[in-house]
């Protein structure tokens, strides 16, 4: 049993880096910023000329340097042009009225025993979610659209679009665990990485609420509660 905030399979919150060019190597954040200010909506100030999720990202691309980064800090940027280091040129500040305060809109969980409820209740608020990734080998951020639970209500899956794979579309990840090789944390939320089969850890939970007025379209919710299951 799966349950999806929306089931768009053609790519159009599935943002990619740039093959042909190593300027945007190490912006999986921004990418990720970029499908859900997209979905969101927020991405489409009446001012500006975006038109989809890659330009948005292609805006991040064309403002910050090519380094690691946060994808909180890029929405607090996109809305209220705060500084950072990693900035090359000045912009963003898209919604910088106290009307579309950052803070109001925005939510996150950085209890990792809480991931996989964090990202249950978010989805179901109708929120775009994005997460962040750490592993021993460094971190990524995937944008979640879904997670898939069995008849027992445990958490057993992942739907998410990444930039960094070959595809167009959604993909599932399954078979999480709640043991990895963090020893001594357990309850923290695993799963295998599909290049390498690194194991990665939910360090994060970020969501970004729509843009006021926007329809949801949210999906109901399943028969029944799902359950976290610790240990």
């Amino acid at each position: 049993m799966k349950y999806l905030l929306c089931d768009y399979l053609d790519g159009r919150y599935d943002v990619k880096k740039t093959v042909s060019s190593s300027e945007d190597d190490l912006m999986c954040w921004a990418a990720a910023a970029s499908n859900i200010l997209a979905w969101s909506k927020w991405g489409f100030p009446s001012a500006e000329s975006f038109t989809d999720a890659t330009s948005i990202f292609q805006y991040f691309q064309d403002h910050w340097i090519d380094s690691p980064g946060h994808v909180n800090l890029a929405w607090q940027w996109w809305f209220n042009s705060i500084s950072n280091p990693d900035l090359d040129i000045p912009g963003g500040g898209f919604w910088n009225n106290p009307y579309f305060s950052y803070e109001n809109f925005y939510h996150c969980e950085y209890d990792r025993i809480k991931a996989l409820s964090a990202i249950d209740q978010f989805l179901h608020n109708g929120w775009g979610v994005a997460l962040n990734l750490i592993s021993p080998n460094g971190g990524h951020c995937l944008t979640c659209w879904g997670y898939e639970y069995n008849e027992h209500g445990d958490y057993i899956g992942i739907y998410v679009t990444d930039s960094d794979d070959p595809l167009n579309s959604m993909q599932r990840y399954y078979e999480l665990s709640q043991s990895g090789w963090a020893v001594g944390y357990p309850g923290w939320w695993y799963f295998h990485y599909y290049r390498d089969q690194t194991q990665y850890l939910i360090a994060d939970v970020h969501a970004l609420e729509r843009y006021p007025g926007q329809n949801n379209s949210i999906p109901p919710s399943p028969p029944k509660n799902v359950k976290v299951v610790i240990g």
